[in-house]
């Protein structure tokens, strides 16, 4: 089955999607930022998107768009 890659790019452009839409909440975890760091923004997304589990890309997601 060669479906993995197509899979997985879907899956990154739905995060990126719900990361945009959720630009909202990533403002405001963006000041926890400043003192805790991105483990804790990570740990939240994980909470929020169970598939990301594993995933690097949830800080990079939050992050690109807002730097």
């Amino acid at each position: 089955m060669s479906g993995a890659l197509e899979e997985l790019d879907i899956c990154l452009e739905d995060v990126i999607l719900r990361a945009a839409q959720m630009e909202q909440i990533v403002e405001k975890v963006c000041e926890e930022r400043l003192n805790t760091g991105v483990s804790n923004i990570s740990v939240y997304f994980y909470e929020q998107f169970h598939f990301f589990k594993g995933w690097k890309l949830t800080n990079t997601v939050c992050f690109t768009s807002r730097s």
